[in-house]
């Protein structure tokens, strides 16, 4: 018989007084995976800071175990439940084995030794072969991931959290990390797993959670689900004259949540070209940036291509460091950049629609061809949103404007997490132009942040958004911008 870890019953989840999620339903059971798909990203932060311990509930809860009444609900969230996400919760100055011991020591001091022999007899049992003196500031993401569950199986943590981590991984990697998880889960730990709509989670978890419209709407196990039909169900209803994205973000809505912590941050960043530039924008936001001469849009493109270093500052996303090698290193952090007008820099016209579609998918996912399930899942895009019935023809065969919406849907389907818009109004045709609104603010409802770097004033009112501007690399102020152009 399965044992209950942790339950909620018809409850409500509260943020800073704003009901984030009603009528809630769920369990967890010890030894096996939850998988939670959201249809929207407030579902899944509220999700998130409710495990971190921050949310007030109204409803029935049972936390097994926990035998004092008395402990307030948050402290019982903090003693059952490890959340891993942006955050790996790890110290970046110490080594992967003072990482995964420190905290399970009662002793105060630290026994690097003693940490050293634990850690590998640990790496060992689970088949992991990285060297346990190693800095984990000095591993790859999917690395830092590895030794946060083998510290919190060091730790008998009983629950462990893991938020959107296909995001950062690709399939041989996942494999590694699958084969950890599926070894703790034997030995009775239990995971939660928050994330798209990815096959990953339907092979990864033993029962599927969907909530939709803010509140629990079915459990079922994965084994018995038509993923074709559950992908039609998940998403957003299309009205009579009404422009939907691939997963829609309700981001209009006045009484929803709104992050109050910046998404993006640029803290005073220099480079060879760029100088003290610092800039905060939010999740599912735009910002606007006038680059006055072409070295300073060089000096964005040379960060993002790691052709230039950050010398000084910080990239802070999501509330975590990040650095750039390349722009492979980048995309698997989830920063991408989308080249002036896309429908002909970044389609491969000799290829299908629907491989063009699946080309940003396929660093992501080893093998993406030869997964029938994927390619029906874009055929079904296609056909929903852009009524295409020919996902097979040559790209070469459509007009500039099917393909400039094909250029930027592509980033709806791989969502990532911040991106980078070069020059996006610089077609002067106004149906062009319309269709790269349209397509922007699609991507902006979908929970993606943009940076829009122009190089023309007149087509930086061609969307709202905050404005700043950069001549030769530096910040200048409003009044500057007009010395520039309209003298004394």
């Amino acid at each position: 018989m399965k044992h209950i870890l942790f339950k909620m019953e018809h409850s409500s989840v509260y943020l800073s007084g704003v009901k984030l999620l009603n009528n809630f339903n769920m369990q967890i059971y010890q030894g096996r995976t939850l998988g939670i798909i959201c249809s929207n990203v407030t579902e899944e932060q509220a999700l998130l800071n409710m495990f971190s311990g921050n949310c007030q509930i109204e409803g029935n809860l049972l936390f097994s175990g926990c035998s004092d009444t008395d402990m307030p609900d948050y402290k019982k969230f903090h003693h059952m439940f490890f959340v891993v996400g942006n955050h790996m919760n790890l110290i970046k100055n110490l080594s992967i084995a003072e990482n995964i011991c420190i905290f399970s020591d009662s002793n105060p001091m630290i026994h690097s030794t003693e940490y050293r022999v634990r850690t590998a007899q640990l790496f060992k049992d689970f088949h992991i072969d990285i060297s346990v003196d190693q800095q984990v500031v000095d591993l790859e993401p999917w690395e830092q991931l590895l030794v946060v569950l083998i510290k919190a199986y060091n730790e008998h943590r009983k629950v462990i959290v893991l938020n959107n981590i296909t995001d950062f991984i690709t399939d041989s990697e996942f494999q590694i990390i699958d084969s950890v998880i599926r070894k703790m889960v034997q030995d009775e730990f239990s995971f939660v797993m928050i994330d798209s709509l990815e096959s990953r989670i339907f092979d990864s978890a033993s029962e599927i959670l969907v909530i939709k419209g803010g509140t629990s709407v079915a459990c079922f196990s994965s084994d018995f689900i038509d993923r074709r039909s559950f992908y039609k169900y998940m998403l957003p209803q299309r009205k009579q004259g009404q422009e939907s994205p691939f997963i829609q973000h309700n981001y209009d809505d006045e009484d929803g949540y709104v992050d109050p912590q910046p998404f993006l941050s640029f803290n005073h960043i220099s480079t060879n070209i760029l100088h003290d530039v610092s800039f905060d924008v939010f999740k599912g936001e735009l910002i606007k940036i006038l680059c006055l001469d072409e070295i300073t849009l060089k000096g964005f493109h040379s960060l993002i291509f790691g052709e230039s270093q950050v010398k000084s500052g910080k990239i802070i996303i999501g509330g975590a460091p990040h650095q750039i090698r390349d722009i492979v290193h980048a995309m698997k952090q989830g920063i991408c950049w989308c080249p002036e007008s896309p429908y002909k820099n970044a389609i491969v016209p000799s290829m299908s629609l629907r491989d063009n579609m699946m080309l940003p998918l396929s660093r992501k996912v080893n093998y993406i061809w030869f997964k029938s399930d994927f390619s029906k899942n874009i055929d079904q895009f296609l056909h929903i949103y852009e009524k295409i019935d020919s996902p097979s023809a040559p790209a070469s065969r459509f007009s500039p404007e099917t393909l400039q919406e094909i250029a930027y849907a592509r980033f709806l389907i791989s969502a990532p997490k911040v991106l980078f818009v070069e020059k996006p109004f610089i077609e002067t045709d106004l149906q062009m132009r319309e269709t790269t609104r349209k397509m922007l603010n699609l991507l902006t409802q979908r929970g993606i942040t943009i940076i829009l770097l122009f190089s023309s004033i007149s087509s930086l009112r061609l969307m709202s958004g905050d404005e700043i501007y950069i001549q030769n690399g530096r910040i200048i102020s409003e009044d500057e911008l007009y010395q520039i152009f309209y003298g004394s």
